[in-house]
């Protein structure tokens, strides 16, 4: 028995001795940096004087990169365990950061987007990415794919404003502008990618399982990325939140498969021209959207069906979150700043008059 326990206990030793051997390097080589604004515990890190929640996190975050900018030092770090993560928060260093063409592979943290966005162009790696990255940026130069976006954003940006004024009018009553932002950006980046819409808007964001999906899936993310312990994948596959996200992928994979035949099968049909109807007229074109674009190269033979889906379920993350959260944080600066929301104010009641619907046109 005394044998058995410690031959196990040799075990975790030798299965514990590349972490620790790891963790030595790293304090090793980070032992001169003054920009440690939290004193980490050995092996643990600073992720005890974390809180759980999402916004609460956020907030450290900013008091850190706050401190660090009136230092003068632009930048802090902290430790996710025994993972060092180092934090830009001035224009200088990011602008070096950003314009280093050589560094093209992604954070570690980038993996636990690939079960769901397998690699596509955020998630993709050198040779990847700089392949992926020449076949789609002519989607954005081209004018008739552009002009299509317009219309799309004119309409969802009509029902942003409306649902806005209508809660307006619901007096000694703060709302939380995100949700309504966030299915906005959803729609849009639906309809201008795939050529469906969720009706995240008209919904309220309710009783749609695509878009509880995406909502679910982003905050899994979310939380996993700041808890070590979900790191290793044979340990969060099975715990409920694991589980959780296995069950929205099939979700999310599956509606977007299902979008990319629907569009396959009809790509090359008779829809795609002005062909005449039993009455002699023309019936209108489907309007071309960004999937159109990843068919044409499928047609070519340089993309694949799976390809073409790493894509559109990368187009629909970056498109959809990180926007709606521009939006959001724009929309607090204004709020905070009175006088910067008078001058937009009134330089769109010069460009658009008294109507909140006027169209806007590229």
């Amino acid at each position: 028995m005394k044998r058995k326990i410690a031959l196990q206990v040799i075990q975790l030793a030798l299965l514990k001795l590349p972490i620790l051997l790891r963790h030595k390097r790293l304090q090793k080589d980070y032992k001169n940096i003054s920009f440690l604004p939290l004193s980490p515990i050995p092996l643990i890190g600073n992720i005890p004087q974390f809180d759980k929640q999402h916004h609460v996190f956020f907030q450290l975050l900013c008091r850190l990169a706050k401190q660090s900018q009136d230092e003068g030092k632009g930048l802090f770090c902290i430790w996710l365990g025994i993972t060092p993560r180092i934090f830009l928060c001035s224009g200088q260093g990011l602008e070096s950061f950003i314009n280093n063409s050589k560094q093209l592979v992604k954070s570690f943290h980038y993996t636990f987007l690939e079960p769901w966005l397998q690699t596509g162009l955020l998630t993709s790696n050198n040779d990847k990415w700089r392949s992926r990255r020449r076949l789609i940026t002519p989607s954005f130069h081209d004018t008739e794919l552009l002009h299509n976006f317009m219309s799309i954003f004119n309409e969802q940006a009509c029902i942003l404003v409306r649902r806005f004024d209508e809660y307006s009018k619901q007096e000694n009553k703060t709302h939380d502008l995100y949700p309504y932002i966030s299915a906005c950006t959803l729609d849009i980046i639906a309809e201008a990618a795939m050529g469906t819409n969720p009706n995240a808007q008209l919904n309220n964001n309710n009783n749609n399982e695509f878009v509880e999906a995406t909502t679910g899936i982003t905050s899994i993310v979310a939380t996993r990325a700041r808890c070590p312990w979900l790191w290793p994948t044979c340990i969060f596959d099975r715990l409920p939140i694991g589980k959780k996200q296995k069950r929205l992928l099939e979700v999310l994979h599956g509606f977007s498969r299902k979008v990319i035949k629907e569009r396959l099968v009809t790509w090359n049909s008779d829809d795609d021209d002005d062909v005449a109807n039993k009455n002699g007229e023309k019936k209108q074109r489907r309007r071309l959207v960004f999937l159109d674009s990843l068919i044409s190269q499928m047609h070519h033979e340089q993309l694949s069906f799976n390809d073409i889906q790493e894509e559109v379920d990368t187009f629909m993350f970056e498109g959809h979150d990180t926007t709606a959260t521009a939006i959001n944080y724009c929309c607090y600066l204004v709020g905070c700043h009175q006088d910067v929301q008078e001058k937009i104010h009134a330089e769109i009641d010069t460009i658009f008059g008294g109507s909140y619907l006027y169209q806007v046109y590229f």
